[in-house]
């Protein structure tokens, strides 16, 4: 514990504080920090974050929350509304209408009710999506007394697969292999949107009122929405929020239940790329792409791999594998492919470890009993505890950590279903020296890929906590941080 207190009546320079978390974390002096963000990416992406929740905190009751809502729906309509969405309903009836509406409309007028009868219009045609995405993710399941138990759920009880938890279904079921497993979640997820599209409240827009806004193309795609029309006015949302009359399902991404999505080996690699890198990288895969190869200029760039070298080490969760991380970044630069591979699987499954032994320190909930590090590193003497306080018995392994217990919610779904059910699959063979051709530079890219996601999962939990704690403990006086 530290703490930091400016003198009253002052305000705090919030750099500061930072230095002082930073020097805490890293047993550093103030002054060695300094430059310390000149050169290390991680700790100054964490000295960002800190300074943005401080930003936010200091904007409460400056810029009101329609305005703030306003602002992440444009995010979301520029994130999910692609030109070609745009296209496609441009002859649309109620498109063409909610269009001449919204061009009518100054900043602050209040939605017309006729916007929202038009959207209730299109309600019917998205049931009807929802419902045939959802037959046709049951036509592939392989195991047929699966597929008619499951129809018949669909039919007459599907509010037994909202909130469906796989391993503890309200219903007989078992579901092997990971392609069935993200069928039965897909179904459980329409089933969620059903419940929104017919909930008689629904409304097609954030706020009561139209808030001009206009979010930039970050992304080097031509993809710009937006016209200057009647008295010069700007109004680049008109198309984007017509759209989200003509479609209640705008912000979701419906690709994600074709049939070929099921079996798109990069469905966990979401937290990586971007809603429309993954689009496009779905795009390939229909098109019969070799995906890894799309990514392997990732690592080509010695940028991007020295960025991730740094956050490793710099990480307090990490950092113990600084230097095995640091001979294989040392092997793929200079093509020694297998032993980088080889290396890569106890990495990943360690930093996995060690990012659950910081969890329940902060958390609580994922062992039955206090241990020590020597307990822990040898995983006997305690056992792992599933999200309701049971005790799920058996040596601790990484399936039963990532699935069964609390942690595994802090991680992707789809990211855990590639961990347990393919990676860790392949990795005994080849630690216990039965698989001597693993390995080539598709293999350690995608693995260097899995390292990544896991790095930024831990950077991001580690933002939010301080963030929270920031928030937590600022007071008019006194700013204190709790331990990592």
């Amino acid at each position: 514990m530290w703490r930091l207190a400016p003198n009253r009546g002052q305000k705090f320079n919030f750099r500061e504080v930072t230095f002082a978390i930073i020097t805490w974390a890293k047993n550093m002096r103030p002054e060695e920090i300094k430059d310390l963000f000149e050169i290390n990416r991680w700790w100054k992406e964490i000295s960002d974050e800190l300074d943005r929740v401080l930003m936010i905190h200091q904007l409460k009751g400056v810029l009101p929350d329609t305005h703030k809502i306003e602002a992440i729906g444009a995010l979301q309509e520029h994130t999910f509304i692609s030109e070609e969405k745009l296209r496609s309903v441009s002859s649309d009836p109620v498109f063409m209408e909610a269009r001449i509406i919204l061009a009518g409309l100054a900043p602050d007028d209040p939605f017309p009710e006729r916007l929202v009868e038009l959207y209730k219009s299109k309600k019917p045609e998205a049931l009807a999506r929802l419902n045939e995405s959802a037959l046709c993710l049951i036509s592939l399941l392989s195991d047929k007394p699966l597929r008619e138990n499951i129809e018949r759920v669909w039919n007459s009880k599907r509010y037994e697969l909202k909130l469906l938890y796989l391993d503890n279904a309200p219903f007989p079921l078992y579901v092997g292999g990971v392609d069935q497993r993200y069928i039965i979640r897909c179904l459980s997820e329409l089933a969620c949107m059903e419940d929104i599209v017919r909930a008689p409240g629904q409304y097609p827009f954030a706020g009561p009122v139209y808030i001009p806004a206009k979010v930039e193309n970050l992304e080097a795609e031509s993809d710009q929405i937006g016209e200057i029309i009647e008295g010069g006015q700007e109004k680049p949302r008109i198309n984007y929020l017509a759209y989200r009359v003509c479609d209640p399902l705008w912000d979701k991404w419906i690709e994600r239940f074709e049939p070929e999505y099921v079996s798109f080996p990069l469905k966990w690699a979401g937290s990586i790329f971007t809603v429309k890198q993954m689009m496009r990288l779905y795009k390939q895969h229909k098109a019969g792409g070799d995906l890894i190869a799309q990514i392997l200029p990732l690592y080509r760039n010695h940028d991007r791999l020295n960025r991730l070298a740094t956050a490793i080490e710099s990480c307090p969760i990490t950092s113990s594998y600084k230097e095995l991380f640091g001979e294989v970044v040392d092997n793929f630069q200079n093509s020694r492919f297998k032993v980088c591979s080889i290396s890569l699987l106890p990495t990943i499954e360690g930093m996995l470890w060690e990012f659950a032994w910081w969890w329940n320190r902060v958390h609580g909930g994922l062992f039955d009993r206090p241990i020590d590090r020597p307990r822990y590193k040898a995983r006997t003497g305690f056992e792992l505890l599933c999200p309701n306080g049971g005790r799920i018995g058996g040596r601790p392994n990484i399936g039963a950590l990532l699935r069964r217990t609390k942690f595994g919610e802090v991680v992707d779904v789809e990211f855990v279903e590639f961990l347990v059910e393919e990676l860790f699959d392949e990795r005994n063979p080849v630690l216990h020296g039965r698989n001597p051709q693993y390995g080539n530079e598709k293999k350690a890219t995608a693995l260097l890929l899995v390292v990544e996601i896991i790095e930024r999962t831990i950077t991001e939990v580690l933002k939010k906590k301080l963030g929270r704690d920031l928030l937590d403990n600022i007071t008019n006086d006194t700013i204190t941080a709790t331990k990592l």
